[in-house]
């Protein structure tokens, strides 16, 4: 006699679809003693979640008995949503436990799927009525596995038993009088009643395996599912970024410093809560629909200079970037193309006019790909936010060539752009060798990027959040490209350009330093890139100079023998400095590239000395250097002259000279003046008694020469 009873499971978690999986098991039992009671207990337990591509869910059947009794005939059935499940008949199998495969007969391990819209059903027999029995033991065992493709582990999220439809089912009684057989659902083992995959509250990407959403080893606590927080972590030692190629649902997002996230075409990323970018995070939405998010931007609050530019469509000035209430401690400024840059005029219009105690028109909301020159003082928060529509799309902005032709434009998009990419497209507007120029607060001077070269940090790519100045030939419609936005601050650069020199300047009196390039290129299309004075008064700068003109990139056409180029050199406050050469290996022909020093009289070999040591001050000659270029090697003397000669001995500092000396100075490593001493002739010995152990300058001035070295005393 057959006996029957229906489970029903059904997903809990609200924001997340129903799904119910109903399963039947149809048992007929006999017993030594028929008019024994015998109670047959049943479970559903190890739901597990079986990587592979697709992936596949796993529970098992397992049953038990109040006394060791026999099976003789058995189905299951199961109902499933068709929204869980991948594919058709052979996603499902049925795989019979050995114990009980061995003796049945007729079982259909590929069951038969009919579709019952919206549900499909699946039927799986044992032989009916077989006379072989099987016994069932006191302790759990297992009858058989059910395994089914998914496409994610969030597909059959939250599945469990349901108890109000056990209420009132718990025995059920025997149609024979002979057989006295009763399944008890009331006093079933239901400890291990959760059934499908657990959605974690939440999780953090870490990309250690692959860039798929669905790998559980990509995630720290498990797939995330609709009700799941989630956070793009991009600083694990092994990082994939994350590519969703699939539709996903998630309740908060969270994409940290590093943390990339692409969503490919045709593909939607569903954020029910709070969508936040922080500073440094990168998004590209290929996908279908738009995206609200928030998007951080940390600027320090010491009145140091940033450009800024919203990733954002729409998003408000205020409060976060100047305060509703007129206040003094900030700036926000934007560029005015149509004034001149002359002396006596100010091409930069601030929030803050410089009297009255209202803000000026214009500054409501941030323009889309417009760039912004903003200081905050103490006080402030470091981290403002943009909010608004996420930056997709192609984006436009009008720039005109009226005045001054700069506009200081902005990066619209919540990732990097590749400037090249928009430079390719815009040259009617921008010429055939665009620029940029970024203003790179730590070094202290408007970085500087043109055709593969890139100065103070500056290279073709542009990161999210991020202002920059371009040069415009024709007023018109530039256009910022979709195809541009590419992930992170890696420099895509094209091969390394040949024949050029790149000269550093840094000091000791402060972190700030300068760049400058001297290139040849026989087929240039054009000068190079004019040279910007620094925003910072105490910043060094550097620069060479050709037909009157300074320049940070000076492009030439070839190395000519003993070619000179002059350099111009300010120091921003007193102090030692060093020049460092770099890219000597770069010339494709044998260059021979000598540093002059004019206020020194000396000559510095780069290809052997890389670095040259100098003490300046801010009222020195900014004429001080020259470069040489040569085919050969040029015939130049030391350093240290053979007329005079700089050094050190413990405590004391020796100087020997065939020339009469007019004056003796001594500086330390920041360019303060310890020690001097005017018309010595001869051997003259220094006592740096008293004075600490460390680098000296000691300059040397004769009627003739000037003569700089450094010593130490210890």
């Amino acid at each position: 006699m057959l006996y029957s009873k229906q489970i029903n499971f059904k997903k809990m978690n609200k924001q997340i679809k129903f799904l119910s999986l109903l399963l039947f098991i149809v048992i007929s039992a006999f017993t030594v003693d028929t008019f024994a009671q015998v109670t047959l207990y049943f479970r559903y337990s190890d739901p597990v979640i079986v990587a592979g591509n697709p992936l596949k869910f796993q529970y098992k059947v397992q049953i038990k008995a109040s006394a060791t009794s026999n099976l003789t005939a058995w189905t299951v059935r199961s109902n499933f949503s068709t929204t869980a499940f991948v594919g058709t008949q052979s996603s499902i199998s049925l795989v019979l436990d050995p114990a009980f495969s061995s003796v049945s007969t007729g079982f259909n391990p590929n069951p038969a799927v009919a579709g019952v819209a919206p549900l499909k059903n699946f039927t799986s027999s044992g032989a009916t009525g077989a006379l072989i029995g099987v016994s069932v033991s006191t302790t759990w065992v297992t009858l058989l596995t059910v395994s089914m493709d998914v496409a994610s582990p969030c597909d059959v999220a939250g599945l469990s038993f349901v108890s109000s439809y056990m209420t009132g089912k718990n025995k059920y009684k025997p149609v024979s009088s002979n057989l006295n057989y009763v399944i008890d659902i009331a006093t079933t083992d239901w400890s291990n009643q959760g059934l499908g995959y657990l959605a974690p509250a939440s999780t953090t990407w870490n990309g250690s395996v692959s860039s798929n959403w669905a790998s559980t080893s990509n995630w720290s606590n498990g797939v995330p599912c609709s009700s799941t927080d989630v956070t793009i972590d991009g600083n694990s030692p092994v990082y994939n970024p994350l590519v969703l190629d699939q539709n996903v649902s998630c309740n908060n997002l969270t994409i940290l410093d590093k943390g990339k996230l692409t969503v490919n075409s045709g593909k939607t990323l569903t954020v029910a809560g709070t969508f936040t970018i922080k500073d440094g995070g990168s998004y590209i939405n290929n996908g279908a629909g738009a995206n609200t998010a928030t998007v951080e931007r940390t600027i320090p609050s010491d009145n140091s200079w940033h450009f800024i530019s919203s990733p954002v469509d729409g998003a408000l000035i205020q409060p976060s970037f100047a305060p509703n209430e007129y206040s003094t401690t900030f700036d926000f400024y934007k560029w005015d193309e149509a004034t001149s840059q002359a002396v006596g005029y100010f091409p930069w219009i601030n929030i803050r006019p410089p009297t009255g105690s209202t803000y000026a028109s214009g500054f409501v909301n941030f323009e889309i790909a417009r760039g912004y020159l903003v200081a905050y003082s103490s006080g402030w928060n470091s981290t403002h936010s943009f909010v608004g529509t996420l930056g997709n799309g192609n984006k436009t902005i009008n720039i005109t060539n009226s005045m001054n032709t700069y506009n200081l434009i902005g990066n619209p998009y919540p990732s990097a752009i590749n400037w090249d990419n928009i430079a390719a497209i815009n040259s009617s507007l921008l010429g055939v060798s665009p620029y940029i120029r970024i203003w790179n607060s730590t070094a202290g001077q408007y970085a500087t990027y043109q055709n593969g070269l890139g100065l103070s940090g500056a290279s073709n790519i542009i990161a999210p959040n991020q202002g920059f100045f371009v040069q415009a030939i024709a007023s018109g419609i530039l256009t910022i490209p979709n195809a541009a936005r590419v992930h992170g601050t890696q420099a895509f650069l094209k091969s390394t350009p040949a024949d050029l020199l790149k000269l550093k300047v840094s000091s000791s009196a402060n972190t700030y330093t300068d760049e400058m390039i001297v290139r040849f290129d026989a087929n240039a299309t054009s000068d190079g890139v004019t040279k910007w004075n620094s925003l910072i008064a105490t910043a060094p700068s550097l620069y060479s100079v050709k037909n009157d003109e300074n320049y940070t990139i000076n492009t030439l056409t070839a190395v000519n023998s003993n070619l000179v180029v002059p350099v111009g050199f300010k120091a921003g406050a007193n102090g030692m400095y060093s020049i460092t050469a770099s890219e000597l290996n770069s010339f494709s022909t044998p260059t021979y590239v000598y540093l002059e020093d004019l206020a020194n009289n000396t000559i510095t070999d780069l290809n052997s000395t890389a670095i040259y040591s100098f003490a300046a001050t801010t009222s020195d000659n900014a004429d001080r250097f020259q470069l040489i270029f040569a085919l050969s090697p040029l015939s130049i003397s030391n350093n240290v002259k053979e007329n005079t000669n700089i050094y050190s001995y413990d405590n004391t500092i020796y100087i020997n000279s065939n020339e009469s000396i007019k004056q003796i100075d001594v500086y330390n490593t920041l360019g303060q003046l310890i020690k001097t001493f005017e018309n010595k002739s001869g051997s003259v010995v220094v006592n740096m008694n008293g004075n600490s152990e460390g680098y000296y300058i000691v300059k040397v001035i004769t009627n003739t020469n000037v003569y700089s070295q450094k010593v130490l005393v210890k």
